[in-house]
């Protein structure tokens, strides 16, 4: 309730009671919803709506009622409240569904060439779409927008944006959103001002906020921290020349402009979030401590609802010492109904680089104080941001975070307030990351210069039925072959790999493509191809022989266990679906086709897999460098007829092609003679052809 928030406030018109109505109770997420706040007729002014401690947004009131409509209400039960004047409404509970989500896929694929500082969503021209601001990124493909500080993208409804008008201005790498002038319309706030939204995705000229601060600016949050209906700006940062850190907010007057500051010292100027940890209806800060401080964990700021703040509680790691914290969010990761805090950063080198990362996260306790932290080391470097939502739709709160690579990590929650071990994201760009609905189909996405959409779940349960040769499309398989597996939801969507799965990889090849994995013998294969019916892999290095199990994982979701044959050779000629020997002549490489045959005499390079280990060896997932040759010639006949073996090497560039050059002699059968070759005393399938033509 903000009744006793709002005694301050100057008089307005008379209102003794207020009320408010949902137009939907449980709507899904991306779904627009309406609020209607009703007050006397006579009422004037504007009507600030709340989700929980934060502002929702502002409405004005003609003929007694106002109205906001948004599609913004992430996921989770929110506490919706109607507060004008010294009035409040009752408060009304909503709870926002995401459907199941099973992986990402992009909705864009540009060429980043910088990072995002800080990034953040709202719908700056009033079409029910989410819009994306970010700061301090100098060229976005996806839109072909140039920036050298912020850029605002409108959404276009299907997970695509395009390029508004940019807001002009000084450098900045902080940004946020919030109605700072009470019209009903987003705008923008910076440390180097505010600016004020045109409601059709065009902003004013800024307005400085009149922050004089001799230090290092960090961080910036929305609020209405003194009770007056108005939009608030909290800022963190430190004093130039010492470790202390300072919190201060920034009175909004209603117009877009601020009053002057009121400062609370801490031990780190770190990063800012909202909640309300203790439960009284007043909006407290939760600042991520580490960076030129000894203390690192989490600051907690509870809020005296008058703008300025009680004794700062701090509640440090379990972790490793020299840690800087850096990032934070707030959502209620275990279900209770009360606000929680995540935090990430990362543990530094003796060098004083960044170390490996962690993230934990701070469960809070009726009282308003919070629990020793569950933490969880990081396969990476800290994350550069966070960002909070319900990505798998299973209806608990999970973290998405970004390092200072181009990757993104998932880590989903229990449910209990831990989370699982991260799960990377394919992804192009990183840096700060925001979650929202993006294309309004119910489920959570990502933003991060790429724009990742969660993927619907496949139809039915993952089924393998047939485990087979890539190449003869019959068993058995051999380590380092090309696999073929058939059956039923096996992915959500069909591909070959590219280039962006190979990020970070060096040599290797990706395990995992738009969340579909592989394991053969319990081994991690190397994804190529993924569709919902078939996936192609490259079988792992494995000296195992006999049955071993394949299964197959789409997006958490996994087989049932399928039985292949691994043999220590399984020699296959990749055909095309006439059993027509895939084959070139020499020396240029020219297909064997019906209209171009080989000739008698030609030397043929015949294409396959499974024929062995090569010397040097050459282990499954690595790009092919140099000619290893197999360490036996196989035997290859035409029309039953032993032909010169000139080579048998794996192909340089390729990974697990293997290339068999023979010499056709004169008396060799033409037409469509049948081809076979023998490795091991183990002979590719019969019936495939090599069409020759006469002299």
């Amino acid at each position: 309730m903000k009744l006793l928030l709002l005694l301050g406030l100057a008089a307005v018109a008379a209102a003794s009671t207020v009320t408010l109505q949902s137009s939907q109770g449980s709507p899904n997420l991306g779904q627009t919803v309406t609020f209607t706040a009703t007050a006397p007729p006579s009422a004037t002014g504007a009507v600030t709506f709340f989700d929980g401690v934060n502002i929702l947004g502002i409405g004005q009131l003609a003929n007694g009622q106002a109205t906001l409509r948004t599609s913004l209400l992430a996921a989770g039960t929110h506490s919706i409240v109607a507060a004008y004047g010294q009035n409040s409404s009752a408060p009304i509970s909503i709870t926002v569904r995401a459907l199941p989500g099973f992986g990402f896929q992009p909705a864009q694929s540009p060429t980043p060439v910088s990072y995002g500082n800080s990034i953040a969503v709202a719908d700056f021209n009033n079409d029910g779409i989410p819009d994306l601001v970010m700061s301090s990124i100098e060229y976005i493909q996806m839109v072909g927008a140039e920036i050298n500080n912020m850029t605002v993208l409108l959404g276009n409804g299907d997970g695509t944006f395009r390029a508004a008008s940019q807001p002009s201005g000084g450098p900045d790498n902080v940004v946020v959103t919030g109605d700072f002038n009470g019209d009903g319309i987003a705008d923008l706030a910076t440390f180097g001002g505010v600016y004020l939204g045109n409601g059709d995705g065009t902003f004013q000229a800024a307005i400085p906020i009149g922050l004089n601060f001799n230090g290092a600016l960090v961080s910036l949050a929305v609020g209405d921290f003194n009770g007056d209906g108005r939009a608030d700006l909290a800022w963190s940062g430190w004093y130039n020349g010492t470790s202390v850190g300072v919190v201060g907010v920034l009175p909004g007057n209603g117009d877009g402009t601020f009053g002057a500051s009121v400062n609370t010292n801490v031990a780190n100027g770190g990063f800012l979030a909202i909640g309300d940890f203790n439960h009284d209806g007043r909006p407290d800060l939760a600042v991520s401590q580490g960076g030129n401080s000894n203390a690192q964990g989490l600051t907690i700021l509870p809020g005296n609802g008058d703008g300025t703040f009680q004794t700062p509680a701090f509640y440090g790691l379990n972790y490793p010492t020299n840690n800087s914290t850096k990032t934070i969010a707030v959502a209620d990761f275990n279900g209770d109904g009360r606000d929680d805090v995540v935090v990430g950063g990362y543990s530094s080198t003796s060098d004083g680089n960044a170390g490996p990362g962690y993230i934990s996260v701070f469960l809070s306790n009726p009282d308003g104080t919070f629990q020793n932290p569950s933490t969880i080391p990081l396969p990476t470097t800290g994350p550069l941001s966070l960002a909070v939502g319900d990505f798998d739709g299973d209806g608990r709160m999970d973290v998405a975070y970004a390092p200072y690579t181009a990757q993104v990590y998932l880590l989903l929650g229990n449910g209990d307030g831990t989370l699982q071990a991260p799960t990377e994201v394919p992804s192009l760009l990183a840096g700060a990351i925001a979650a929202g609905d993006f294309n309004q189909d119910g489920r959570t996405d990502l933003a991060d210069g790429v724009v990742l959409l969660g993927q619907a779940a496949p139809q039915g349960a993952v089924t393998i039925s047939n485990v087979l040769s890539a190449a003869s499309f019959q068993p058995p398989i051999e380590s380092g072959s090309w696999v073929m597996i058939q059956g039923t939801s096996l992915a959500n969507g069909a591909r070959v790999w590219q280039s962006s799965d190979f990020i970070g990889l060096g040599a290797n090849l990706p395990t995992v493509v738009d969340g579909v994995s592989v394991t053969i013998d319990g081994k991690p294969a190397f994804v190529e191809y993924i569709s919902p019916t078939q996936i192609n892999v490259q079988a792992p290095s494995d000296t195992s022989t006999g049955p071993v199990n394949v299964v197959v994982t789409n997006n958490g979701h996994s087989s049932a266990p399928a039985n292949a044959q691994l043999q220590a050779v399984a020699p296959a000629l990749f055909m095309t679906p006439q059993y027509n020997a895939v084959a070139s002549t020499l020396p240029n490489y020219t297909p064997v086709t019906s209209t171009a045959p080989a000739m008698p005499g030609d030397m043929v390079v015949f294409w396959g897999t499974g024929f062995g280990p090569t010397t040097p060896p050459i282990p499954a997932g690595t790009v092919v460098t140099g000619a290893p040759a197999t360490a036996t010639l196989p035997i290859v006949t035409v029309g039953g007829l032993q032909v010169p073996v000139i080579s048998s090497v794996l192909t340089a560039g390729t990974v697990g092609l293997y290339q068999i050059t023979i010499q056709l002699p004169a008396n060799v059968p033409t037409g469509a003679p049948v081809v076979q070759a023998s490795i091991g005393g183990v002979q590719t399938l019969s019936g495939v052809t090599l069409l020759v033509g006469a002299q």
